[in-house]
């Protein structure tokens, strides 16, 4: 069973390297790989460089089994990249983390994991959920959070290569579904042994005020999507469920 993981980052000050090997070393000696995609998202407000600050790449790769791409633009296209990496690639999962998350202390059996993993792996499902301690000390912006709580987000893609992002960060479909579906793939499950939290203790409120700004936006675009979408399947079912009525004799 080969397992990855995949994280997108953007580095743009010498203490932020701290959380993204801190996010690294809790799934380093767990896990087959690492995809880290670099860059910064396009709705992000512009700073001197569009990808992390000089060194830090090499460094990961001096230290870690990381796979490095270096991709700026939406946050759909750059997570995207780590699906298809993993897919070509052959992995059996991929784990999806932020580079402000890890795996949470009091919540490390891997042993336990693998054998839901492997559990799991020959039926239909393809999307899991994993539980995530949402700390206070994590910095939320435009993504409404309950705090202090655990939480149930899916992080686990079974086959990822055959599957890719829709409309917004946390729905997706198989790549060769182009139906009018909001999202042709449900999550259902949750695994068990290993959990996640985070925290913004490594950013700087320079970097949280931009975040804040690129969440907001982001956030926006997502949800005109879904109101799009939602908006084509209401026409579609006039069409189908209306319009197409034969005429009463």
């Amino acid at each position: 069973m080969r397992l990855g993981v995949g994280i997108p980052y953007y580095i743009t000050k010498p203490r932020q390297v701290c959380e993204l090997i801190r996010a690294i070393e809790s799934v380093h000696d767990h896990v087959d790989v690492i995809y880290l995609i670099d860059g910064r998202f396009t709705e992000f407000p512009k700073t001197e460089f569009d990808y992390s600050i000089y060194g830090v790449n090499k460094l990961l790769l001096n230290y870690y089994k990381v796979r490095i791409a270096t991709i700026s633009d939406t946050q759909l296209v750059k997570r995207q990249t780590y699906l298809d990496m993993a897919g070509a690639a052959g992995l059996d999962y991929l784990m999806v983390m932020d580079s402000e998350e890890f795996v949470h202390p009091d919540n490390q059996n891997w042993d336990l994991f693998y054998q839901e993993l492997e559990e799991h792996y020959d039926e239909e499902d393809r999307l899991y959920f994993m539980w995530f301690w949402v700390d206070k000390k994590w910095e939320c912006s435009a993504n409404p959070v309950c705090m202090e709580t655990w939480q149930k987000y899916i992080r686990i893609l079974k086959r990822p290569g055959e599957i890719k992002y829709h409309m917004n960060h946390y729905t997706y479909r198989l790549k060769d579904d182009y139906s009018v579906n909001l999202n042709s793939l449900l999550c259902k499950k949750t695994l068990g042994g290993v959990k996640l939290t985070g925290d913004s203790l490594y950013r700087d409120r320079d970097f949280l005020d931009k975040k804040k700004v690129w969440e907001q936006e982001d956030f926006k675009k997502e949800q005109a999507r879904a109101w799009i979408a939602l908006n084509k399947l209401e026409q579609l079912s006039n069409v189908v469920f209306v319009n197409s009525k034969t005429p009463q004799q």
